[in-house]
């Protein structure tokens, strides 16, 4: 068996990636649309971005395997319950809290007169479903509020099912069987975004989590019971400079529904490889590279609110023609972005999950604290900040 849950910081470090490709993807995404030769370079940088939510899916199937397994697992309704109260206590305040701050925002630039940028639906119906985690759990999901949260509602679908998918991945016979699950789950994704002419890829949100979630417990299964393969510091940052290079090429060559196809199999194998470096692999080891994982879910869900609303004051301000302007301007949601996620981390998401947490048992230390996200989500049917009116991650 494999070494336990307490050591694996690559993959901690792996959020903070996943989380970051996202934001550079939705600053590209809109700048592209006033400035189409950065947007272009950034496209080179981060064109695949939206991937990052399929890497966050497949490692939180991982990552909750492995917290979850054997003694872990919650195998009774007790257990399930107190399993849920910690997965949501790490989850819900910071969405909420973000969630709050989008509605005092719009209502902000409501009295102000001033248009908001991207006026998707933002009905008293979608703040409800929003606030109750509901709002992703449509085929497809609906453009609505905080956009990027859409992947932590079919997060919180995915705790819900957890116990049933380990079971299922852990009663298959043979490491064979587990393999040919495997196979299996590889398939659906293409199958079902070559059926279904949908715009966006955030409109194939559920597809996506149902498969990749289940394709991390499947790996995690599988790599507990395998012989111990160990990978080097240097093969595993290769790995990961291959994973944003083949995820950036795919989606600015084949168009980033497509790119969803092969979006398993990038983000399964890159977890591999940096699962098999252990604890005492140098790959994303650093002090910021593991602070920016622990941030990362924070920075995934309010990354979209700078987005909206300094694109919403660049229009009404007759700047978005205006390199200069822009460029400060995304330069600011970019800081912004990550001084807000520091903040959220510190202030309300550690706070809050130890409260909430504390009524329970002692949770099992997270190798690598599976946030959605970066959620990790975009603004079409798919992206919270896309390029058109249907591209979220």
């Amino acid at each position: 068996m494999r070494e336990p849950a307490a050591g694996i910081p690559a993959l901690t470090g792996l959020r903070g990636i996943a989380a970051t490709w996202v934001l550079l993807f939705h600053i590209g995404n809109q700048t592209g649309r006033s400035h189409p030769d950065i947007g272009l370079v950034l496209d080179w940088i981060a064109g695949g971005g939206f991937l990052g939510v399929d890497l966050f899916f497949v490692l939180s199937g991982f990552v909750i395997a492995l917290n979850y397994s054997g003694a872990k697992a919650p195998t009774d309704f007790s257990s399930y319950l107190a399993f849920l109260q910690k997965r949501l206590a790490r989850i819900y305040p910071v969405h909420l809290f973000v969630l709050l701050i989008m509605v005092a925002g719009v209502g902000l630039l409501h009295l102000l007169s001033i248009p908001v940028a991207r006026p998707w639906s933002r009905d008293a119906a979608g703040l409800v479903e929003s606030a109750l985690l509901l709002h992703g759990w449509a085929f497809p999901i609906r453009t609505t509020w905080n956009i990027p949260s859409w992947s932590v509602s079919t997060e919180w679908l995915a705790y819900l099912l957890f116990p049933l998918v380990s079971v299922v991945a852990t009663r298959l016979p043979t490491r064979l069987t587990k393999l040919m699950a495997v196979a299996v789950l590889l398939c659906i994704l293409p199958y079902v975004v070559a059926t279904f002419f949908l715009r966006g890829t955030m409109a194939f949100g559920l597809p996506r989590i149902a498969v990749e979630f289940s394709l991390g417990v499947l790996l995690y299964s599988i790599w507990s019971s395998s012989p111990k393969t160990s990978y080097s510091g240097r093969e595993q940052w290769m790995a990961v400079v291959l994973t944003l290079a083949l995820g950036n090429y795919f989606a600015l060559t084949v168009g980033e529904q497509k790119a969803l196809m092969v979006a398993p199999i990038l983000a399964g194998g890159l977890i591999w490889v940096l699962a098999g470096g252990g604890a005492n692999s140098s790959c994303l080891k650093s002090s910021p590279a593991q602070y920016l994982g622990r941030i990362s879910y924070s920075l995934y869900i309010v990354h979209g609110v700078w987005i909206l609303f300094a694109q919403s004051l660049l229009r009404h301000l007759h700047w978005t023609s205006s390199t200069l302007h822009w460029s400060v301007a995304m330069t600011l949601v970019f800081a912004g972005s990550l001084a807000s996620a520091h903040l959220l981390y510190t202030r309300i998401e550690e706070p809050a999950r130890r409260f909430l947490s504390r009524s329970r048992t002692r949770e099992p230390q997270d190798a690598a604290a599976p946030d959605p996200g970066a959620a990790v989500g975009h603004p079409h049917p798919g992206n919270p900040v896309a390029r058109g009116p249907g591209r979220v991650g």
